[in-house]
């Protein structure tokens, strides 16, 4: 289902999810595995968060998304700290612009 951030709600939770023109503002990498979490933002400033953990794809590497790359994916919808989250699984999950 292609949907905008702002349209989120509960009822999308679990389900797979394309969202189209997002940009990325920030990158976590922790210290300590391979997973990385973006936080990207749509058109109108709406933010949302994706999460690679480290047992995705390998070819899903956080120097992919640097600052201001812009990108459509597709992603399970989840929820962590109160915040809808995007679980990124594989390369083929994203497309860059």
């Amino acid at each position: 289902t292609e949907v905008t951030i702002d349209e989120l709600s509960r009822d999308s939770i679990g389900n797979l999810v394309r969202m189209n023109g997002l940009t990325v503002v920030s990158v976590y990498e922790n210290s300590y595995d391979d997973a990385f979490t973006i936080t990207a933002e749509d058109s109108a400033g709406n933010s949302i968060i994706i999460r690679r953990d480290d047992a995705a794809d390998s070819n899903l590497t956080a120097n992919l998304f640097t600052v201001g790359t812009t990108f459509n994916i597709v992603a399970p919808l989840g929820r962590f700290d109160s915040n809808y989250q995007l679980m990124l699984i594989t390369l083929d999950d994203i497309t860059f612009n």
